[in-house]
């Protein structure tokens, strides 16, 4: 921005930030509205927001920005200005977000290096914080640190210096060229959208003490959020496993699937939904039979393959665990109408049957299946 605003070939007409519909907080910094607005106020240039839906699937995140540029261009705006420095896929995707707008994309800090970079920023005297991270490349605890040298001397190999990697973003509170400046204190730390978030305080209103920054999840599974509504790495999961229930879907796989270690994926995964991973997925091959059962007349052996059972043995010993009935029988009892439509409830799922939860087998074309969502 600094360097657009002093360069008299570029007019800056204002701000962009994509903040989400639930409460108006910055997407992917977690940031709250009023201090955007302070933000906004302290460089002296107007701000629109982009409002998005990370519950959706996708995001609708692509309309929206589109929609914002065709305003834009119809108020005279000529381009839009991105500050990546070396990520050909991120430029590919701000390119793919521009096509057809008219707008020019332009990448003022393109090629500089990530670290010199950091470091011309700090001597400028540049006061900011990390407002959120990825905990998969960060420690959650580094969350609501000063971004400074100190912060940069303990960065792993792997995360870039300045997050062009979307490792961590940071809350800027002054920088050279600021009509004043915007100070904020860390409150507590929370999960949203799969990133560690620290709420930012304007530092006159913060009461923070050292215990406030333990770890919670803004708004806890018990609350009557539905964990695979709310968290997006189990979105992608339930997705997943709903698509390949025939597939691969070792405890390792999901992990590749949310993003995270398989260790931490396993109490990732416990913390939420309360239950094992392994659990959860007999839980969807079982209800998922069940349904064939009672809807289909494909025999159970094919059910069984069809949900992950390549051996007929296992699959009826898999049901009669989690029903308490053998398959065949199960279907009997549908058909002469002395069973209820609906499948016991996930929270009654029991830690002994989780035998298949890592196998693999075709999808015969007799009984093809998409588990319903939990």
């Amino acid at each position: 921005m600094r360097l657009l605003l002093s360069d008299v070939k570029w007019d800056v007409g204002g701000l962009l930030a994509a903040v989400t519909k639930q409460d108006g907080r910055s997407w992917l910094h977690g940031v709250r509205p009023e201090l955007l607005a302070k933000q906004a106020g302290a460089v002296g240039l107007p701000l629109r927001t982009i409002e998005v839906d990370p519950r959706e699937d996708p995001p609708g995140y692509d309309e929206a920005v589109r929609s914002v540029c065709g305003e834009l261009l119809s108020e005279g705006a000529g381009f839009v200005a991105f500050g990546d420095l070396f990520s050909a896929r991120r430029r590919r995707r701000r390119l793919q977000l521009l096509q057809g707008t008219e707008l020019e994309p332009v990448f003022p800090l393109w090629g500089r290096d990530s670290r010199t970079h950091a470091r011309e920023m700090l001597g400028s005297g540049l006061l900011a914080r990390v407002c959120s991270l990825v905990p998969t490349d960060l420690p959650l605890t580094r969350v609501g640190l000063r971004f400074d040298e100190a912060f940069l001397e303990q960065l792993p190999d792997h995360v870039d210096p300045c997050g062009e990697d979307d490792e961590f973003h940071t809350f800027v509170e002054w920088c050279p060229g600021w009509r004043r400046s915007v100070r904020v204190a860390p409150g507590r730390r929370f999960e949203r959208h799969g990133l560690g978030i620290a709420d930012l305080l304007s530092a006159r209103e913060a009461t923070w003490q050292p215990k406030d920054l333990a770890l919670a999840d803004e708004t806890p599974v018990g609350a009557g959020i539905a964990a695979f509504d709310y968290f997006e790495r189990l979105r992608r999961v339930r997705r997943h496993v709903t698509e390949n229930l025939s597939g691969d879907l070792s405890s390792g796989h999901a992990a590749a699937v949310a993003g995270l270690a398989r260790s931490s994926f396993r109490r990732y995964f416990r913390k939420r939904v309360g239950t094992t991973y392994g659990a959860w997925l007999v839980r969807q091959r079982m209800e998922t039979a069940a349904r064939l059962l009672r809807e289909g007349d494909s025999g159970v052996a094919a059910i069984g393959e069809a949900v992950g059972y390549p051996i007929d043995r296992s699959f009826r010993r898999a049901f009669r665990q989690c029903f308490g009935v053998s398959p065949s029988r199960y279907r009997e009892a549908h058909l002469a109408g002395r069973l209820a439509e609906a499948p016991p409830s996930e929270a009654s799922v029991s830690g002994t049957a989780k035998g298949a939860a890592g196998s693999s087998a075709r999808n015969p074309a007799n009984a093809r299946a998409r588990a319903r969502n939990p």
